[in-house]
Parts: structure tokens; sequence; C-alpha cells
């Protein structure tokens, strides 16, 4: 079929080489949206991240980027990503050529080609360039699936002994491991219980433990007085808590309207993933599974839906990631219907259409998850940051936009620490106040009386007690008025756009920036504006909901400007949004306005 005499492990090696390059060219070279920020400065500072903590992951990621590579720490942490998913691609094919039962070169180049369709996918490519912890829980998912199928193959106990060691790190890491469960039960139930002696499921278990190992670092770094501490999992109840995520459980099995809405997503995003014409062999490859090997037609099968079914109940916009598992499942698919395409396909039709599987993903998904421009999050914090009067608090909820990346700018790079920024939603969490206290002790000292009587209705409901939603909301606005009130005499204050009337209402919101500042009298206040330049940034969502934020603070601005009579001033801020959003309706009819005023 193909006259390619290479050795049987260069492909996985290819594997990962050639994803490496791709990602590198499309690797994010800043600071991403979301979490990336936090993790960033979580993995320098080792500190203790959002549930489940990711304790494994901030361990090794630190290592790498303290490397003394001549960059950016957040450039080494994206690096690090870039690398742990081409490994995680290498390791992945390894497992499919061990999964064919005729190893062969032909085995070789389609595990070559199903790995590198899996790579490929927008779901598995915009984790890789970003630093995030999905693309470590592939690498984990991969050595997962490579050590119980090769036990499979070899009867060596040793491979179960890591796989179980395994299987306790992926604990530490993700709890999406979880969609793997019920497959590994299976395949061990069916295949494995006759084979394995008591003594072996003793030492299995052991391993286990082992490999949960790195959950005593959140004990260790929370008692330690950590500046981001976030859960204090330092208490067994807290520790509990962080590592099953009870913070977000809400989110989870919410309503059917969420399920219904995230499943719909999943079947419109699944095709494109795979650029069409790869779902093909994957049919092909289900039915032959189904037909030749039930074991791995079950395995794949309860793994996918395992995987659709929980995540889909998961009330999160950034769900893409908890889709990989029925993404790496269609890969296995895949290469199974490519291995057995039947005989009369000539052999240049099939090596063409297995180039093309490749390919048309790579077309399809290039722009899409394509972050070499993405300076955006780090443009629009730093502005607000270096704009900021000395000594500010800013309050916000902008986790995705600000929060998150100011975490890394204030921690790694020492930019503006003397600015106190306050995330109004985590307020509403007792570790939060708490981590406040030990980095600010000024500001809850001054709120004391009002920090108390929150803390106490906010116990009742962090510990499920019967609470009164109204008080507790009524005692969570007292408390940050009371935050604002004791502090605005000596410190500017600032809000994001997105807080809402009741906090701050007795202050006058003036628009400086990309936030407001709170005054106590209505005069008017004079702003020097730092002009934007957004041009930087890739186009997804994210991106384009910042770039709205963006124009609407300066329309604000322009409109604040009009009802003091500052015509041209106001004429510039409109003229500045008309830049950045030359479609903006609102923009053109203030300007329109504008033209009849003296």
């Amino acid at each position: 079929m193909m006259n390619l005499k290479l050795k049987l492990e260069i492909y996985p090696l290819i594997s990962g080489l050639l994803s490496f390059i791709f990602y590198l060219i499309t690797m994010n070279p800043s600071v991403d949206f979301i979490d990336s920020g936090e993790l960033t400065a979580v993995a320098y500072a080792l500190g203790v991240a959002h549930p489940t903590g990711y304790p494994f992951f901030t361990l090794i990621s630190h290592f790498f980027i303290t490397l003394p590579i001549p960059l950016r720490v957040i450039s080494k942490a994206n690096l690090f990503s870039v690398f742990i998913s081409s490994l995680a691609l290498y390791f992945f094919a390894k497992f499919l050529i061990l999964l064919s039962d005729q190893r062969s070169k032909h085995t070789e180049f389609f595990a070559f080609v199903s790995t590198l369709i899996f790579g490929f996918t927008q779901f598995f490519w915009e984790q890789a360039i970003t630093f995030e912890v999905h693309s470590f829980q592939m690498l984990l998912m991969s050595l997962l699936l490579f050590s119980i199928f090769k036990f499979e193959k070899t009867d060596e106990a040793n491979y179960l002994f890591l796989f179980s060691f395994l299987l306790g790190l992926s604990f530490t890491n993700h709890l999406t491991v979880i969609f793997l469960l019920p497959s590994l039960v299976y395949i061990f139930i069916s295949n494995f219980v006759r084979k394995v002696k008591p003594e072996v499921l003793i030492f299995m278990f052991l391993f286990f433990l082992v490999g949960l190992s790195p959950f005593v670092y959140l004990f260790v770094r929370s008692s330690s007085g950590v500046v981001l501490n976030w859960g204090d999992p330092s208490t067994f109840e807290n520790f509990l808590n962080h590592i099953t995520g009870k913070q977000y459980r809400v989110w989870a099995f919410s309503s059917f309207e969420v399920m219904t809405k995230q499943i719909s997503y999943f079947i419109s995003k699944f095709p494109e993933n795979f650029g069409y014409l790869a779902l093909f062999p994957a049919v092909v490859g289900l039915w032959k599974i189904f037909k030749l090997q039930r074991k791995i037609f079950y395995f794949t099968t309860i793994a996918f839906l395992t995987c659709v079914l929980i995540s889909s109940n998961y009330d999160i916009h950034d769900i893409n990631a908890y889709f990989l598992t029925a993404i790496a499942m269609t890969s296995i698919w895949i290469f199974y219907g490519l291995t057995h395409l039947p005989r009369k396909i000539p052999n240049s039709f099939v090596v063409a259409l297995s180039i093309l599987c490749v390919l048309i993903p790579i077309s399809v998904n290039f722009k899409k998850v394509d972050k070499s421009k993405n300076y955006l999050p780090e443009i629009y914090t730093l502005h607000i940051l270096k704009n900021a009067r000395p000594n500010a608090i800013i309050i916000s909820y902008q986790w995705d936009y600000f929060v998150s990346p100011s975490l890394y700018f204030q921690l790694v790079e020492n930019v503006r620490k003397d600015i106190v920024v306050i995330d109004k939603e985590l307020l509403r969490r007792s570790w939060y106040i708490k981590q406040l206290q030990r980095n600010y002790p000024w500001l809850i000292e001054r709120s004391k009386n009002e920090v108390e009587a929150f803390l106490v209705e906010l116990y009742k409901f962090e510990h499920d007690l019967p609470y009164d939603p109204m008080e507790i909301e009524k005692r969570f606005v007292n408390m940050i008025n009371s935050f604002i009130d004791k502090n605005i005499g000596d410190r500017p204050v600032y809000l994001g756009i997105e807080i809402e009337p009741e906090f701050g209402a007795k202050y006058v919101r003036v628009p400086e920036g990309f936030m407001f500042r709170l005054y106590s009298d209505l005069e008017y206040k004079n702003y020097d504006y730092v002009p934007i330049d957004v041009s930087k940034r890739c186009f997804d969502d994210y991106s384009e909901n910042l770039v709205n934020l963006i124009v609407k603070m300066i329309v604000n601005r322009g409109i604040y400007e009009f009802k003091f009579g500052k015509i041209e001033k106001a004429k510039f801020y409109f003229e500045e949004a008309l830049k950045i959003n030359p479609e903006s309706v609102e923009v053109k009819l203030w300007l329109e306005r504008l033209k009849g005023v003296k």
C-alpha cells in the first residue's frame, strides 16, 4: 500500500512534532480570557487555584515556568500547554497503535492520521495554545488509555500499577476523569477480574493513593498564608468542598433547558470540529468495532455518552473542553474506520482520504483557534491598572476580562500593586474575605462590623443551614457599601460597568477609562483619556464582547461630556468609539445629534 520504510515508533513522534509546530504558530502570546491569569499567578506563586485546586498541574507548571528560558512568565506558561498537548498526542498515537491486532506500517500511518485529526479539532487545539488545565488532562487520559490496554496485551501487573497511579493523578488535576470511569469499570470487570490476583488489587489501591498525594500540597500551601488561597482548603471541610467543586454544583444538573441547550451546542459543533469528512471513517469504524470488537465498541460508546450527558448538564459558557473525552472516542472510531475500509477501495484513494481528513480540520479550525495576536486581555487590563489613580480600589466581577488577568500582572509582573482589585461575586464566599483580610487587613478592619454581620448569615448558607436570602443579600450590599464609604476619603474607588446600582448608590458614577469612578458631588470631572488599540486581538466571542464593552464605556464618557455641554469633547469620544466599532448605530446617532448642537 505505502512503501514507507519507517520505524514503527516514528509516527507517534511525528504526530507530536507536527502538532507542536502548529500549536506554536497559533500560541497565545499573552494572558488569555477566563482563568489563564489566575492559573499562571497560582503556578508562579505556588498558591491554590479555583476548584478543584489542580495541585499536580500547579507543581509541574511551576517547575516549567521557572526554567531559565528568556521569555515572559505567561509565554512560558502557554508554551507549557503547547508542549504538554503535543506529548498527549504522542501517547494517544501509541495507544491507537496498541489497539490494533495487526500492527504494521499501515496501522502506524492511520494512527498518525487519527491522532492529528484529534489534535486539530477546535476543542483540543484551543486548549493546547493557552495556559489551562485541560491540555494536561488530555495527557493523563492518553497515558491512562495506553497503560490499561498495554496490560491487556501483556498481562504485566506493572502496567496496572502505572494505571492506578495515573488515575489518582488525574483526580488531582480535573474531575473530567469521571467521564472515563464507567468505561474503565466495564473494561476491568469484563476482561481483568479473572486475571488480577487479590494482592495485585491491594497494590493497585496503594498506587492510586500515591497518585492522590499531590492533594497534600493544598493543605500545606493553604496553611502557609499564600497570597492566592482559593477555598482556603486548610481544614478538612474546606478541603473536601474544594476538591469536589462544591462551589460550582449550582451549575450542574440545574434544568432540562440547560441540558438541551448544551447538547444542541455540542451537536452543532461536533461535525465542524472534525472538518466533516473525517466523520465518514468514524461511522465506518463504529460499525466495524460493533461487528468485530464489541469490547472496544462498549468502551468507547460508554465514554462518549457519559461525557456528553454529564457535560451537557453543566451550565457554563466555556464548555468546549468538557467534551474532549467524546472527541477522543470519536478519534478512536476514525482510526478503526481507516484501518477497516473495504479492501476494494484503491490504496491511493485511502491515502488521499486520510490526508484530506487531516488537512480539512486544519483549514476549518485554524482561524477559529488562532490566538497568535491575542493581546486584548493584556491591553484592556493594563489600561485599567495604569490609568487608575494611586492606591485605588477597583470593584468588579469581570473575571474573564479583567480580574483574572489582573492577578497575573499584579502578582507576577508587579504592575500597580498599590491597587486593590476586589471581585464582587467572590465576596459571597468566606474564604475570599479571609484572603482579603490577610492581603489587605486595613480593608476588613475598617468594615469589621459589616463584615462580621454578613459572615454570620454566610455561615448558614455555606453549611446548608436555613437562611433568609433577602437578609443575606441585604448584609452583602451593606458590607460592600461599607468598603466604599470607609475608604473613599483617602482612596479612589472604581466600579465596573457590570456593578449593580445598589452598590455605591449615594455616589455619582463618572466614566473614567473603562471603569466608573465614584464621586460624592455632582461637579464636572475632567479626565485625560488614553486611547486604546484593539487591533491586536483574535476574533472569538470573548474578544468581540470585550470590544463592545470598551466601546460602551467610551460612549458613556461621551454622554457624560455632552451632559456638561462639552460638545467637542463629546464628539471626540464618539469618534474614538466609532474607530473601534464603525458599525455602531448608537455612536452614529450621537454624532448626528451633535451636528445640530452648537
